[in-house]
């Protein structure tokens, strides 16, 4: 990223404002214009910033004050370098088979644009900023988000305020450089699961290295090395991507957490090292949130979250970088929550009694669970498991024939389980006692009102009346029935 220069959005279109001064960027050494787009609720001269409030009438923000934050930029390179680079050539396609197609883009606050990348079924990773218009480290915005994924044509997916469930910033975030740019972090987490054809990037758990080659991805106005920002160029749906190496290396554990917590950059002119004149790029002017992927065997995964520019945008030799997520796994790992959803057994309740040595467990769906496993016990504790069944689709589970024996207790249990982890029952464990074989009707003696309702299912597929679970109500449940006719388990 180079120095954020300030962009305001109005109807699809961008105006370039001359870029305010800024905190120094504290612990990067050279780097002590870092600037990004944190627009305040009220400017200088006391004027109210009303594109923050979207139930206000739109007023257009004179150039010469400080704006709301602005779309995403790729950069291009020289036009006339080695090959010729142009915008055009750092356009992204919204078809699926693109490997930036995850890549979101944000509304906030119906105005204001930023970049988010999905990396679990019901997360979203942008920065802090995006949503803290003051700087002072707070969510000025709550929920007012709108989501927008272009994965197969524009707007494929779009998910509105209602269908966000929260907007968690990090806890140690104190507003952009207000000291620092550390901790300019936010999880958005969503209502539902995502649609399957949306590409989600893991979160980059690796190791660092100064050789590393980032994927940067945003939405927005974009330009190149030569003639600057191209005006105009924003729009939800118009893609980008070019790509750097962290060659400035790393910084900034502002906390002595131990942690490396900031990535950086530089826009290397194609006369002088870097990728490539058609493949080195730099952002700017909002690029707030945006990814640097990482490819790792293969798959993009979350390396960093852009969030900051030093030097002189776009021009060759500006730095720019972000939020190095392996500085942040702590906090991400106690946000998003990937495993599956808490649910509970139903059924036989906890403490049931005469219960067929065939019956069927009951429970409730699990969000995020692909399978279930079943455990049935003779102890509290499942050490002594008689029977377990797990890859179960259903949230649901009929005991074969055989498995149980009548006039005893048992213990079950049920666990929910995808990739991410195993997640038990909230009541854990649950204890029946099973009833004397024949007693169909569960109300402790085998009698008449046995007989009556297995000869009425007689040649049915049960479950009522078969007996042995052997699939069908025949001549082996009848002669079961018999064997046990007024008897009771005392």
């Amino acid at each position: 990223m180079t120095s954020l220069t300030k962009t305001l959005t109005i109807l699809g279109t961008a105006a370039i404002v001359a870029a305010a001064g800024a905190e120094p960027l504290h612990t990067i050494g050279d780097n002590a214009n870092a600037q990004s787009l944190t627009p305040p609720t009220h400017f200088a001269d006391g004027k109210v910033n009303h594109q923050l409030n979207p139930d206000d009438p739109f007023v257009f923000t004179p150039y010469s004050e400080f704006p709301k934050d602005a779309v995403p930029v790729i950069v291009a390179g020289d036009p006339f370098g080695t090959p010729p680079d142009s915008v055009a050539n750092r356009l992204d396609p919204n078809v699926i088979s693109s490997q930036y197609a995850g890549t979101a883009q944000l509304l906030v606050a119906g105005s204001g644009l930023c970049s988010a990348t999905p990396v679990a079924n019901r997360y979203v990773v942008s920065a802090g900023h995006c949503v803290d218009f003051d700087s002072n480290g707070t969510n000025d915005i709550g929920n007012n988000i709108r989501i927008t994924f272009n994965v197969s044509g524009n707007n494929s997916t779009v998910i509105f305020p209602s269908g966000i469930v929260a907007v968690t910033v990090h806890p140690d975030y104190t507003g952009f450089g207000n000291p620092n740019v550390n901790d300019d972090l936010i999880v958005i987490e969503l209502a539902n699961d995502l649609p399957a054809d949306i590409p989600l990037y893991p979160i980059y758990r690796g190791s660092l290295s100064s050789a590393h080659q980032v994927h940067l991805v945003g939405y927005g106005t974009t330009g190149d090395a030569i003639n600057g920002y191209l005006p105009g160029s924003a729009s939800v749906n118009t893609k980008r991507s070019g790509r750097n190496n962290t060659d400035r290396g790393f910084f900034a554990d502002d906390e002595f957490s131990g942690s490396t917590e900031l990535f950086q950059y530089d826009f290397d002119n194609w006369q002088f090292g870097g990728l490539g004149n058609k493949i080195e790029t730099t952002v700017g002017g909002g690029d707030s949130g945006g990814p640097a992927y990482i490819d790792v065997n293969g798959q993009l995964q979350l390396y960093g979250v852009n969030t900051y520019t030093s030097g002189a945008a776009p021009s060759f030799g500006s730095q720019g970088g972000g939020i190095l997520i392996n500085g942040y796994l702590d906090f991400l790992d106690s946000v998003i929550v990937t495993v599956p959803g808490a649910f509970n057994l139903l059924s036989p309740v906890c403490g049931a009694m005469d219960q067929t040595t065939t019956t069927t467990l009951n429970w409730d769906d699990s969000g995020r669970a692909d399978t279930y496993e079943v455990t049935i016990a003779t102890d509290a504790g499942l050490s002594n498991v008689i029977h377990s069944q797990i890859g179960l689709i259903d949230s649901e589970y009929s005991i074969p024939g055989g498995v149980l024996d009548p006039c005893d207790s048992y213990f079950w249990s049920v666990s929910a389980v995808n990739d991410e982890g195993a997640v038990v029952a909230n009541n854990a464990v649950c204890a029946f006692d099973t009833g004397l074989t024949g007693d169909i009707n569960l109300d402790g003696i085998v009698d008449t009102a046995d007989l009556g309702g297995l000869i009425g299912a007689f040649g049915s597929p049960g479950p009522f009346g078969d007996i042995n679970g052997d699939g069908i109500v025949d001549t082996a449940d009848l002669g079961a029935l018999i064997g046990n006719f007024l008897q009771t388990c005392n």
